[in-house]
């Protein structure tokens, strides 16, 4: 079952690398259904081999092993592939401008608010007790926190002689 597919090329004008695998699979008549069933690639890595879209993949090196799967399958060369696609990849990369800051979301913006109240009541947490600890060694150094000491047992109040048992 062929799709129909827009031709995609590189930017030099030679097809893709997705193109060049969706032209194979339809050559052979195959539906993306089929890929799936007899190589057990999951659905959406041939989807975006084939489409040349590897926005929802974090890092394209993941789809390698895939790749090497889809390109025996095609009986093509496996290395040559992986390498055809390394090189578009490098291509694809660095005709993308980069931004010189990180766009941040109000989701990471709104998470970092609550971990900075959490930091500044830690601190605050920790000089209280700082504070309040050497507050207590102070009194009791200087006398006004009273200590008692137990008694000897065989001592009454008011009766003991220095040095009489």
């Amino acid at each position: 079952m062929a799709t129909s597919r827009k031709e995609t090329t590189t930017g030099n004008g030679e097809q893709s690398l997705g193109g060049y695998l969706t032209e194979l699979r339809e050559k052979r008549t195959l539906s993306r259904e089929d890929v799936v069933a007899q190589t057990r690639i999951p659905m959406h890595y041939i989807k975006m081999m084939e489409n040349d879209d590897f926005s929802l993949i974090a890092d394209q090196l993941y789809l390698m092993p895939f790749l090497r799967r889809y390109a025996t399958f095609l009986a093509l060369d496996p290395d040559e592939m992986v390498i055809r696609f390394i090189h578009e990849v490098q291509r694809s990369e660095s005709s993308v401008v980069r931004m010189s800051e990180p766009i941040v979301s109000a989701r990471d913006r709104r998470g970092n608010r609550w971990r900075t109240v959490a930091i500044w009541l830690a601190g605050a947490l920790v000089v209280v007790s700082v504070v309040a600890l050497f507050s207590h060694e102070r009194h009791r150094a200087s006398g006004n926190i009273e200590t008692t000491v137990p008694a000897m047992p065989h001592q009454a109040a008011g009766n003991a002689q220095p040095g009489v048992e």
